[in-house]
């Protein structure tokens, strides 16, 4: 999961994605899957989504799905 812009309202939110992210790796090691974490990547110092790769704090912009996609290559190679 990824995050979302930080502010007041939403660092709960961030919270609860880091959690829910570190279950997810957990499971995914357990089941044999690979594990791409997304939300380093993506994230301010503040946990929040960094303001470049978003026009709206939620959505990703073109820039943001370079970044995604950057993350996948490292894991993959090239697609």
């Amino acid at each position: 999961l990824l995050p979302v812009s930080a502010n007041a309202q939403t660092t709960m939110i961030n919270e609860k994605v880091i959690l829910v992210n570190h279950f997810l790796k957990q499971e995914s090691n357990a089941r044999g899957f690979r594990y791409i974490d997304l939300y380093t990547p993506m994230s301010e110092s503040n946990g929040g989504l960094k303001k470049e790769l978003s026009s709206d704090g939620v959505h990703l912009t073109a820039k943001g799905y370079t970044v995604w996609e950057n993350a996948i290559k490292a894991h993959f190679g090239t697609i």
